[in-house]
């Protein structure tokens, strides 16, 4: 054992000094010397892999070899550094934090771009879980998260042009000059498929600026929308309409947890990939949503507020009238719902669906905080949860 101690200790000393020599700009020389601190590491998990009773330095000897391999671009290697780790008795907040590792390390698989080249004003789609085949998914699962992705780089764009939100009527010409997303052939990375922006006959032309932007945005709003970072991403997205929309759509792209349970976005610039995975399930989202800031609200101000939250067949839409609403027909019972702006789009593509919609209410009114398409009750009836 104090061998193992020995050989561990000088790895850390090999990474310290890679450290050094990476700040000194020495990063040919910082590369070689953490390649040392990987030998020696693996060394010493090796030597201490078949004494399964060895915890917790066991898994965390696996565990340092591995993040090692990882830094050095050695995903092989760390993947069976994590298996090995594993497959002993690790304490449950290790394994814990060994399987997270793993599953980064297969998210990344799913995202990466595989015989082609994105293009910078792509961005590859991916869509993967249990209910996902190679290459193959139910459809409603893909189409529903290509339109919200389409209406993600849409809003993007009129942001990015600091145009106001449009709560109604067709984009204006310049941003569907700027952005008319092109499908391309899916592909087998679990499912995958691209999206192009720009018109057609802009298509042979790279390094648009404009459509370089919009992409860059969405993907640094995604990756906050993933880390749940709302603060960063209210001061990234500061109009509340815009703000809301985006909580929106993207909990509506998010996994639902049990057929998808990762959606990704990859675009690539000067060689490299951007990669962008959203994992958590939509109630991540929801709550996001409720706390996004209001913007005042359509309900009656002398009756006391209560959070709500209804399922029923969305009957009816009116997004001409002043105050737009939609009906919620349940049995006997109609509610009516306020649809704030920013979340009018992902109301629309679901009229005529079962759905559950949670808000503030009074009664049968309630102003929409989130929505999301649900399986209908064996028996007809107004089912309402009161939180």
């Amino acid at each position: 054992m104090n061998e193992i101690k020995r050989i561990h200790r000088s790895a850390m000393e090999l990474l310290d000094e890679a450290e050094l020599a990476f700040r000194h700009g020495d990063a040919e020389r910082a590369t070689t010397l953490k390649a040392s601190a990987f030998e020696e590491e693996v060394k010493a998990a090796n030597m201490i892999a078949a004494y399964v009773e060895s915890e917790p330095t066991r898994s965390v000897l696996h565990r340092s070899a591995a993040s090692i391999a990882l830094s050095l671009g050695k995903e092989g290697e760390a993947k069976k550094l994590l298996h090995s780790a594993l497959a002993g008795k690790p304490p449950t907040p290790i394994r814990k934090e060994l399987e997270a590792m793993l599953e980064d390390l297969s998210f990344r698989d799913h995202l990466q771009v595989s015989g082609l080249e994105l293009t910078n004003e792509e961005l590859q789609l991916t869509i993967a879980g249990e209910g996902i085949g190679l290459g193959l998914a139910p459809i409603d699962e893909v189409l529903s998260r290509i339109e919200s992705a389409r209406l993600l780089l849409t809003r993007t764009a009129e942001r990015v042009l600091h145009r106001p939100y449009r709560a109604a009527g067709r984009q204006a010409r310049r941003v569907d000059d700027l952005i008319t997303p092109m499908l391309s052939v899916p592909r087998a990375a679990s499912f995958a498929v691209s999206l192009k922006l720009g018109r057609m006959q802009q298509t042979t032309f790279a390094g648009l600026g404009r459509t370089e932007q919009v992409v860059d945005e969405l993907l640094e709003c995604l990756k906050l929308f993933a880390d749940q970072n709302e603060q960063a991403l209210k001061d990234k997205i500061p109009e509340p309409d815009y703000y809301r929309n985006f909580l929106a759509l993207s909990t509506a792209i998010s996994p639902d947890g049990q057929v998808v349970n990762l959606v990704g976005f990859t675009a690539s610039r000067m060689g490299r990939q951007l990669e962008v995975a959203i994992r958590k399930d939509r109630t991540a989202g929801e709550q996001m949503l409720l706390n996004s800031p209001k913007t005042g609200s359509h309900m009656p101000k002398n009756r006391p507020l209560k959070e709500m939250e209804v399922s029923g067949l969305l009957r009816f839409a009116d997004a001409l009238k002043e105050n737009p609403s939609i009906k919620l027909k349940s049995g006997a019972k109609t509610f009516n719902v306020f649809v704030p702006t920013g979340i009018d789009d992902i109301v629309r593509p679901l009229w005529g669906q079962w759905v559950t919609i949670s808000g503030e209410g009074a009664g049968k009114n309630i102003e929409l905080r989130s929505i999301r398409p649900s399986e209908p009750p064996t028996e007809m009836g107004a089912k309402i949860n009161k939180i």
